[in-house]
């Protein structure tokens, strides 16, 4: 039988929810999978990637590996896994050349960012695919309610995390630490986060993550004695195992994977009531969420930095104007929390349970494996 390939076409230019489930995937693939997996990719790969990843990295800007990568796309023996470019421009105009036979995109929140006029790419792309992963049911709605794909082509998939982390007891504080950790951009609210900790000095609000709000954000808590700020984190359990609480503040999430990686360390979390974020928790039972109500802060959208999206997917699953979090509201929350010692072990525990369930890389490598047998075995 002739030799089957996966290809992976993504960027691992920065650490971000897609390259760290990626990451985890890519260990088992390269362990377990019957089928040869290969990364193409065109910009420079992160040093993290180039040590951890063990399966085969091309990358696209070489000629010849961009004649291997068009092969692939029209050989009967590859399936071509697109990362977030189902709305690639790039990839429609090689799509219209190309007679490709199996290929997948994977929506992991791209959607967001793309105006609505941009509709004919998706479309096109998507009536191309085999199949659209989304990892969110949030996600599979932004595809088919604004840009009309459809639903039939979609299956969701929830991300995959490691499990069964082990590190030492966390530091012995006299404050409460109170975590953030993402993108220092304008989709992630961490404004709000700042504002809140202005009002809570007894406790300490720790930000991991860089971004082009990062100086401005700084100059913003200057003075701020309980603020601190921690840069690049390329181990978010490292920095999980320290705090007692994760806020994800998001004003457009879909799916969040630090939530996930906190149920694994067992930290309690609140978040926005938004998009795939209560496809996670559930309000009182794993987790706490609040209901963004206030207008978007403008102030924050500068050269680059991410515009804001045009809609979100509300908890019916319909799509709706974007606001972000009130700071009074989420102040409320923390402290609430934060005071209710059983509420704390109940959430957590739950959450845990949830992760354990739905979550972990190896359910995550299965449900992929799954597909690309039937596309490259079955007859």
């Amino acid at each position: 039988m002739k030799k089957k390939y996966v290809i992976h076409q993504l960027s691992l230019v920065s650490i971000g929810g897609i390259q760290s489930t990626f990451q985890y995937y890519s260990s088992l693939a390269h362990e377990k999978s019957k089928f040869t997996h290969i990364v193409f990719t065109k910009h420079k790969i992160d040093k993290q990637y180039e040590k951890e990843l063990k399966i085969q990295i091309r990358n696209l800007n070489n000629p010849l590996n961009f004649i291997s990568f068009c092969f692939h796309l029209l050989s009967k023996n590859s399936v071509v896994n697109f990362y977030n470019n189902i709305s690639s421009k790039k990839i429609y105009l090689l799509l219209k050349i190309l007679p490709v036979r199996k290929i997948l995109f994977h929506e992991r929140g791209n959607a967001w960012n793309i105006k609505s006029n941009q509709a004919y790419i998706y479309k096109f792309n998507a009536e191309k695919a085999s199949l659209i992963v989304a990892n969110s049911k949030a996600s599979k709605s932004i595809l088919v309610k604004k840009f009309g794909v459809n639903t039939g082509k979609i299956k969701v998939i929830y991300n995959g995390v490691l499990e069964n982390i082990k590190y030492p007891n966390k530091k012995l504080e006299s404050k409460i630490n109170i975590g953030f950790i993402g993108r220092l951009d304008t989709n992630k609210g961490v404004n709000i986060f700042i504002e809140s900790a202005k009002k809570l000095n007894d406790y300490n609000f720790n930000i991991a993550g860089t971004g082009p709000l990062e100086e401005y954000l700084k100059s913003q808590c200057a003075k701020q004695e309980n603020v601190r700020f921690y840069g690049r984190i390329e181990n978010p359990y490292e920095f999980l195992k320290n705090q007692d609480l994760l806020i994800v503040p998001s004003i457009r999430e879909p799916y969040g994977n630090v939530i996930v990686e906190a149920g694994i360390m067992k930290v309690p979390v609140i978040a926005s009531k938004i998009d795939g974020i209560p496809e996670i928790i559930k309000d009182g039972i794993s987790g706490v969420l609040i209901e963004p109500k206030d207008d978007l802060d403008y102030n924050l959208t500068f050269d680059k930095t991410l515009p804001y999206p045009e809609f979100v997917v509300n908890s019916e699953g319909k799509l709706t104007k974007p606001n972000q979090l009130s700071p009074k509201d989420l102040i409320k929350e923390i402290s609430s929390l934060l005071k209710n010692k059983d509420k704390m072990k109940l959430v957590t525990k739950n959450l845990y349970s949830f992760v354990k369930k739905n979550n972990t890389v190896e359910k995550y490598y299965q449900s992929l494996e799954k597909i690309f047998t039937k596309l490259l075995l079955d007859k």
